[in-house]
């Protein structure tokens, strides 16, 4: 392979996984290629022992975090979304309600500095919602009527002090074949829990061409601290001192599937 080509295209993948806009839809690790497969080995719900550098450290109890003002519950609801490579296709979302029949889409902002900064920073996440028999009914804000979901479900709290014991992984992917090539490019995203209330959080990127011009390249980063996991939130206290305050729930009956900040993460069934 030509030294200087090579080099530009693995630089070009990796401007790709920085700035490319990729739906989040969990991809089951049968349906992906060998390759794939052992790059998301790490974040597929599984043993803990890869992450061990990561629990290693404080382990003193934290203190629990209090959800948003006037939150009632957690919903899965069914969507329809641009996927990767131009075509529709079904993904899920997880949406907070609250008692005075508001609603957000906006989890990040809402659960770390509460409904107020959210409504602020992200009016276009929120809308209302009623209930019509069985069916739950949003309104978007800037919409003049409620429509049904496609489908819904209330998201399972956890118990309080909950305390879990492996992983739960997600891996997004993009393929397209330009010139006559072929790449792929993804992340994959794991947290791994240990019941002493230690946890890892690692993420990788990767992106993988083949044609003319061939190649593979990825980056790894794993960070640890201590969590603590109450009904519907969740609070993670990295060693380096960060904290994130976001939503937590389960999303089948299994418990096989969680959600971190609306995202889901599947481990093992």
């Amino acid at each position: 392979m030509n030294t200087s080509k090579g080099a530009t295209m693995i630089h070009t993948f990796r401007l790709i996984l920085s700035f490319l806009v990729i739906i989040s839809i969990t991809v089951p690790a049968y349906a992906l290629n060998s390759w794939l497969q052992s790059a998301a080995n790490s974040s597929r719900g599984g043993k803990t022992e890869s992450a061990d550098s990561a629990f290693k450290g404080w382990t003193e109890p934290l203190a629990s975090a209090n959800p948003p003002d006037g939150f009632k519950e957690l919903r899965g609801i069914i969507t329809m979304a641009i996927q990767p490579g131009g075509l529709f296709g079904i993904t899920s979302d997880v949406i907070a309600l609250f008692e005075d029949g508001s609603y957000s889409s906006d989890l990040k902002t809402l659960f770390a500095k509460g409904k107020s900064a959210s409504m602020s920073k992200k009016p276009g996440r929120w809308g209302r919602w009623k209930i019509s028999g069985d069916e739950l009914l949003l309104k978007k804000k800037k919409s003049k009527d409620f429509s049904e979901t496609r489908g819904n479900w209330v998201a399972r709290p956890a118990s309080s002090d909950l305390k879990l014991n492996g992983c739960y992984g997600k891996l997004t992917t993009a393929s397209e074949s330009p010139f006559g090539g072929n790449y792929t490019v993804g992340r994959a995203s794991s947290w791994c829990f240990k019941p002493n209330g230690r946890f890892a959080h690692s993420r990788t990127g990767f992106a993988v061409a083949s044609g003319e011009v061939s190649g593979g390249t990825s980056t790894r980063s794993k960070r640890g601290g201590r969590y603590r996991i109450d009904g519907y939130t969740a609070r993670f206290l990295y060693d380096d001192g960060t904290e994130l305050v976001t939503a937590f729930c389960f999303l089948n009956e299994k418990r096989s599937h969680i959600a971190i900040n609306g995202k889901r993460y599947m481990g093992s069934d």
